[in-house]
């Protein structure tokens, strides 16, 4: 059979019978094989399910099967048992074939997605390469920036294939990822997820990959993606050192959090001003709690497994050490931007 694309049943249902009437007879069996395995690797492009043609299979042998018993053919029983083995090779072969070609179908989008987000957040517009696998090449996309740390974890690779899963489930065949064992880059088409859609899918996805998820997101014309990407790269890495809890974190409301990152005198006069609590750990991650639990004492010290008295001569060790006084405003938000500096020189090396 030559160039056969599966266009509906009626295509599907000859050549099954075709086949079968040909191996049943025990003629060419090389030959009907060599057109159900092209049978089976169009079915796979034109994206006609496995079990259509395993059902037309069925049909075109029971057919054959009737008209053998209509004709009165005296070693029915012989009858019987070649249909078992015909049927046999017809199904595992289809089945074979099929999966086979669906595999590289799968491998072929998959190294084009990967490609295509690449090329997206280098800055290059050509979606040629895109259009040829069907995807669409949106307007405008949210740069979400995902961190995990999976590589810790005993199933690194099974549990990113589960993420990779829920975000074609969730966002459909049009979502660009480029996923490692510790996160990665998503672009998602801007008009089809809110906020409320956004953090739904990150809890998605945090129970997928069954550790903490951390995430954040900003809103890029295609030609403003490689920029984007840069900015929520850099205040993810932020918020992974300051250790916030799981979740989505817009990118507009954590502006102060990205400025105090960008370089300059400021940055590094703030990132100093932690400098003395460097070599006592258990003062640094005081603040560091403290400020994520927004100066709730009582909450703070059942975090830290201390006595709250405890934490107060913490918090007077850290007005001594830094000049700040933590429990007045203008203290505080000295303290928190240090903090933040200083979290991104950690990051930065």
């Amino acid at each position: 059979m030559t160039a056969l694309r599966i266009a509906g049943n009626d295509t599907l249902t000859r050549t099954c019978a075709e086949c079968a009437r040909t191996l049943l007879d025990g003629h060419d069996g090389p030959g009907a094989v060599a057109r159900l395995e092209q049978l089976a690797v169009h079915g796979a492009r034109d994206e006609v399910p496995l079990d259509t043609i395993q059902h037309a299979i069925h049909d075109a042998v029971g057919t054959a099967l009737d008209l053998a018993a209509a004709c009165g053919e005296p070693d029915l029983a012989g009858r019987l048992r070649r249909v078992v083995e015909v049927l046999d090779l017809m199904i595992t072969t289809v089945a074979t074939c099929y999966l086979r070609e669906l595999r590289i179908l799968i491998d072929e989008r998959r190294h084009t997605v990967r490609a295509m987000t690449s090329a997206l957040l280098a800055g290059n517009l050509d979606a040629g390469p895109a259009a040829a696998c069907g995807i669409r090449i949106a307007p405008r996309y949210l740069v979400l920036a995902l961190a995990a740390d999976l590589a810790d974890d005993d199933e690194p690779l099974r549990r990113l294939r589960r993420v990779s899963a829920v975000l074609t489930g969730r966002c459909g065949e049009d979502v660009l990822a480029l996923l490692d064992d510790t996160g990665g880059i998503v672009l998602l088409p801007a008009d089809r997820q809110g906020s409320g859609e956004l953090r739904a899918l990150v809890a998605e996805l945090t129970d997928a990959a069954e550790v903490t998820l951390l995430a954040t997101v900003e809103s890029a014309a295609v030609p403003r993606i490689p920029a984007a990407a840069q900015r929520v790269r850099r205040l993810l890495g932020t918020l992974t050192a300051l250790h916030y809890p799981s979740g989505l974190y817009l990118f507009e409301d954590m502006a102060l959090e990205y400025q105090l990152t960008l370089p300059g005198p400021a940055r590094d006069r703030l990132a100093a001003v932690l400098r003395p609590l460097e070599e006592q750990p258990d003062l640094l991650t005081t603040l560091r709690t403290h400020m994520r639990n927004e100066l709730r004492r009582r909450r703070t010290a059942r975090e830290l497994r201390i006595h709250p008295n405890t934490l107060d001569m913490r918090i007077k060790r850290i007005t001594r050490l830094t000049g700040y006084d933590l429990t007045t405003v203008d203290g505080a938000w000295t303290l928190r931007s240090a903090l933040i500096a200083h979290a991104h020189h950690a990051v930065a090396g």
